[in-house]
């Protein structure tokens, strides 16, 4: 059996919240006189833990706001009160000290789980992650200008340098060279159908860099993509953006880039308020049904709950300084779009997503807004 200490210590490992009065104290009562004969008998006062409802519903909610926070819950409610001489403090509500505790509990758990935003990737990182891929092998001999079929290559690791992934095996690739049997698979070797989908992605970034070199914009390595398709990669080049993201923390810093002719769909935010500025090129902005036309230098706010949409005629690059971005914070006019799952409608990848594209358009991701 385990004991008291043991338990006590592994709770502790949980992230918790402190929201009711505890311990709640025992209280020697009178026995009954149905009682049968015994040692003193004694009552637990769950009535005092300043919760309206009985005291293991409140043990556990201290777990489960903890828990609410990992799970990215951004909204919470609770009633306070001040008791005076003349009116005592009801049991729903909570005392500003406890307020203050469960606060400090919230800041906790928020600290526990770290920031909302995955860390820049260390080529350290990358490296170490490279090690544990599966390097795809030739099972048999292959012939120079045969297409390669599953059943004659396989996966293993180590993984060498050079050749194609498990995660870049696909059916129609081409050998360029006669394969030995276990000789892996170089890249320089082999021909591999390209997918229509990232083909289209790797056009638009070419054109992303030439108008990110026309507005003299400079980035760094450190910094994630989203490509927005809201109809379809395959629609991309009529309904979309290149959003890059430089920072998201109290304050978020976008550079948002348009090819001529696209347009970003109507929609709004609840938490965030966001403005634009123009480096290069042309935007137009609806804002609430009133359209504005912005050249370089020109600034828009846009304040939540009001509905907008972008586009560009002939291309633009714009800054987006906002407050935090939080994920779920976009609410479009077309319900098709908030009907689609969110890796249906953006891409998110590392700085340009050279080798994270075919990965990426096929996994669901977990991503802001």
């Amino acid at each position: 059996m385990i004991s008291l200490e043991t338990l006590k210590g592994r709770l502790a490992d949980f992230p918790r919240t402190d929201l009711i009065l505890s311990p709640t104290p025992f209280q020697k009562i009178k026995r009954p006189s149905t009682a049968p004969a015994g040692g003193d008998l004694f009552i637990k006062r769950d009535d005092l833990t300043g919760l309206a409802f009985g005291g293991n519903k409140g043990r556990k909610l201290e777990y489960i706001v903890a828990d609410a926070v990992a799970k990215g819950a951004g909204m919470f409610e609770r009633h306070v009160g001040f008791a005076t001489d003349d009116i005592k403090l009801n049991a729903y509500s909570s005392t500003p000290e406890q307020i203050g505790a469960w606060l400090a509990g919230y800041q906790k758990a928020k600290a526990l789980c770290g920031p909302d935003d995955r860390p820049f990737v260390s080529e350290v990182e990358r490296s170490s992650m490279d090690s544990l891929r599966r390097g795809v092998f030739a099972k048999k001999a292959i012939k120079k200008g045969a297409t390669v079929t599953r059943d004659q290559v396989y996966f293993a690791m180590p993984f060498v340098e050079g050749q194609i992934s498990s995660g870049q095996w696909r059916d129609g690739i081409v050998a360029k060279t006669a394969f030995k049997p276990n000789e892996p698979l170089a890249d320089e070797k082999i021909s591999v159908p390209e997918d229509p989908d990232i083909l289209t992605i790797k056009h638009a970034v070419h054109e992303v860099k030439a108008l990110l070199n026309s507005a003299n914009v400079i980035l760094n390595s450190e910094f994630t993509v989203e490509y927005s398709h809201h109809y379809g990669i395959e629609n991309f080049r009529e309904t979309g953006a290149v959003l890059i993201n430089c920072i998201n923390r109290e304050y978020c810093k976008k550079i948002l880039v348009q090819l001529p002719g696209q347009r970003h769909p109507a929609h709004f935010h609840k938490r965030k308020e966001e403005t634009f500025q123009v480096l290069y090129g042309d935007l137009s902005v609806s804002v609430d049904g009133h359209v504005r036309h912005l050249a370089p230098g020109e600034t828009l706010l846009v304040q939540p709950g009001v509905w907008h949409s972008f586009w560009s005629e002939n291309g633009v690059v714009f800054e987006e300084v906002s407050t935090t971005d939080h994920p779920n914070d976009s609410f479009y006019k077309d319900k098709e779009i908030n009907r689609k799952k969110r890796h249906e409608r953006k891409t998110v990848v590392d700085h340009w997503g050279r080798f994270q594209l075919g990965f990426a358009l096929s996994e669901p991701q977990t991503i802001s807004e």
